[in-house]
């Protein structure tokens, strides 16, 4: 309970659980929203605004539009334009704001000291904006005060492209969110003297593309640092860099020739490693991963499946594939499954066909095999090959609990080793 000089908060003011209200927003600890919530719903305010403009003009322009009190639908801009502009620039500087907290967050994966300049306390959208400028890869040299390990990829080089003009702009006419909140500046100057006019409509246009552009720089910063998260990426490259490298590198079994000084030389300045080290560490890296191995034709194999058992697998599987025709009738999937379309007696016999298939194979190749399905079918990464093995490990007991939960997912077995073996690197085993 918020308490101050005598005065108890009891939010009467904001809430009432004696009636019913059908917008009741989920906030504080119910939630848990984070900074890019705020920032996506000061521009949803914006939209509603603008929404409510439109409609008003189109009253206005209704052919109805003398039968009604035009003081009741006057579009009010002169007013609305402050806080249109006011929730725009507000929503530009928390998605900035979000954006630096993703790349202190992959800094600390990473083990890299926070450097002090990465203050995210003020309302400088420039000053922002900058500090997020200093992560660009194709400006960065050797002689940069910024250390290697802290810049990522052409990628995000795009984002600082694509946005720098929006962002300067908005910088420019309201760089500490104060332009668009008071009349003066705190020197009892007005504010935008060299601006007579804003068109609203037109202003949101740009506005709202460069909004979703904005949007998906957060969620790249954030699916880069899940990919850290995963140990998707080492200490120099990410891993959209290190696939670029391995596709750049010879095939493996040709490196005794084929690496050569010169080819090493030209890749630590393609890709700004600024010492051998440290381009033997990302080829070491590729060499252990399973996809990005595959671009250099080295296989890694499974824990405990042989590739043979792998295809011998696919091509019992292909028969349980949704057909029509088949005993689950025409169903496209599992979870459409009737009882009433089952024959019991057909599916008794595919059972034991099934166990019979898998009669020889051991208890960590079962597991091995079921962990696999599931990486196919929620489109994990190989970086968490090992945790959901484990996982799997802890869930399945006997080998029979793992036939039972092939056999219930028998029609999908097919397209999720395939989806699966597209995802380790290992499209060769595919069978036709």
């Amino acid at each position: 309970m918020y308490e101050y000089k005598g005065f108890k908060m009891d939010y009467s003011y904001f809430v009432n659980y004696k009636i019913d209200d059908p917008v009741t927003a989920a906030v504080g600890e119910n939630g848990h929203p984070t900074i890019d919530y705020y920032a996506e719903g000061y521009f949803e305010s914006v939209r509603l605004m603008i929404n409510e403009i439109l409609r008003r003009l189109k009253l206005m322009k209704s052919s109805k539009s003398h039968q009604i009190d035009i003081k009741n639908i006057k579009i009010t801009e002169d007013i609305l334009v402050y806080p249109i502009c006011f929730n725009i620039r507000h929503s530009i500087e928390l998605y900035l704001k979000a954006i630096i907290e993703k790349i202190i967050s992959i800094y600390e994966i990473k083990n890299l000291r926070k450097p002090s300049s990465l203050n995210i306390s003020h309302h400088n959208i420039i000053l922002l904006w900058e500090l997020i400028s200093t992560h660009n890869f194709s400006i960065w040299s050797m002689d940069s005060y910024i250390n290697r390990k802290q810049i990522f990829d052409e990628k995000f080089d795009a984002y600082l492209s694509i946005l720098n003009e929006y962002i300067q702009q908005w910088g420019a006419i309201d760089p500490t969110g104060q332009t668009f909140r008071y009349p003066l500046d705190t020197e009892s100057k007005r504010h935008l003297q060299d601006i007579s006019n804003i068109q609203i409509l037109f202003l949101f246009s740009n506005a709202e593309k460069n909004h979703k552009k904005l949007d998906d720089f957060y969620h790249f910063i954030q699916n880069l640092h899940d990919d850290y998260k995963k140990n998707r990426g080492n200490q120099f490259l990410t891993y959209f860099q290190l696939t670029k490298l391995a596709e750049s590198l010879p095939v493996f079994h040709q490196w005794g020739e084929a690496l050569t000084q010169e080819l090493l030389d030209e890749l630590q300045i393609k890709f700004k490693l600024v010492s051998r080290r440290q381009i033997y560490k990302c080829i070491d890296y590729i060499k252990q991963d399973y996809y990005l191995s595959s671009l250099i034709s080295k296989d890694i194999a499974f824990k405990f499946l042989s590739n043979d058992k792998v295809k011998d697998i696919i091509d019992f599987f292909k028969q349980f594939q949704i057909k029509e025709g088949s005993i689950l009738g025409d169903n496209k999937s599992e979870r459409n499954l009737s009882l009433n379309t089952i024959d019991w007696e057909a599916w008794q016999q595919e059972r034991e066909r099934i166990q019979d298939f898998f009669s020889d194979y051991t208890y960590n190749e079962l597991v091995d095999l079921v962990t696999i399905i599931y990486i196919g079918r929620d489109e994990n990464t190989p970086q968490e090959y090992d945790l959901i093995y484990r996982y799997m490990e802890g869930i399945f007991e006997t080998p029979d609990s793992i036939i039972n939960k092939i056999q219930e997912k028998q029609c999908n077995i097919v397209c999720y080793l395939n989806n699966s073996l597209d995802i380790f690197g290992k499209s060769f085993l595919r069978t036709n």
